[in-house]
């Protein structure tokens, strides 16, 4: 059986964070307890498929003071770019 969520629900099993609207299939005493806490619907109409979160992604840029050099001591011209 599937249900449709009426507010927001984490699954602790699954760890994922459900949104109102989203449909949601678990085992049936699990969706028999959210329709009886009026936390979820038997009615799918207008239900949504979970999503899960965008991933942010930052980019770190680290500059060193000494440039790297060769084995005579000059610079190499190479730049190092460290991303996170």
């Amino acid at each position: 059986m599937t249900v449709k969520l009426l507010q927001d629900w984490y699954d602790t099993e699954t760890q994922r964070q459900y949104r109102g609207g989203n449909l949601l299939t678990k085992d049936a005493n699990t969706e028999a307890g959210l329709i009886a806490l009026k936390m979820a619907d038997a009615n799918l109409t207008g239900g949504t498929a979970y999503q899960a979160p965008a991933v942010s992604r930052s980019d770190t840029f680290v500059i060193s003071t000494t440039a790297p050099s060769d084995a005579d001591g000059r610079p190499d011209g190479t730049i190092y770019i460290q991303t996170a």
